[in-house]
């Protein structure tokens, strides 16, 4: 009798995360094609440069997590003599173009996610790789937008 208890409070948790398959096999089929949507906008900022692509994440609370890494201007060394520091609005206008451009893709992709329910959130955080710290010491290093797949138009932007 005790071997059976046990048995069965080994294999309950296997059991439970098994029976909620539906998600992550959504997920495995929606992530790629969410990742390189996100990566195909943020490309299309002229001046922003992508050192990691996107990776996305589905947390069963919450939704989905998107995150990547960009810098907004060309690094300088010693061996790159064209590189010329850019003045902070071009960095700043640079920063709205990127915000712009999820808001947009967010409005658009959200609601036809089948992965995250209505009540989740859909989240996508660039983090800011300043090559240039000495010229722009006060430059954003992330930003968050964020929105509730049910109300795409209300889109949350937060930066640190």
């Amino acid at each position: 009798m005790l071997r059976t208890v046990l048995c069965f409070l080994i294999a309950a948790p296997m059991l439970v995360a098994q029976a909620g398959g539906a998600k992550p096999e959504t997920f495995r089929k929606e992530g790629p094609a969410f990742q390189s949507a996100v990566d195909q906008a943020v490309s299309e900022v002229p001046g922003v440069s992508l050192l990691q692509t996107s990776k996305a994440s589905y947390i069963q609370e919450f939704g989905i997590v998107v995150t990547l890494e960009v810098t907004l201007e060309q690094s300088r060394s010693p061996f790159n003599v064209d590189a010329r520091p850019e003045r902070p609005s071009v960095l700043t206008e640079r920063q709205q173009r990127v915000r712009d451009k999820l808001k947009q893709l967010l409005t658009q992709k959200a609601p036809g996610l089948r992965t995250a329910a209505d009540d989740q959130f859909v989240a996508i955080v660039v983090h800011i790789f300043n090559s240039n710290p000495v010229d722009s010491p006060n430059l954003t290093q992330q930003i968050t937008v964020m929105v509730k797949k049910n109300a795409p138009s209300n889109v949350i932007v937060r930066e640190l």
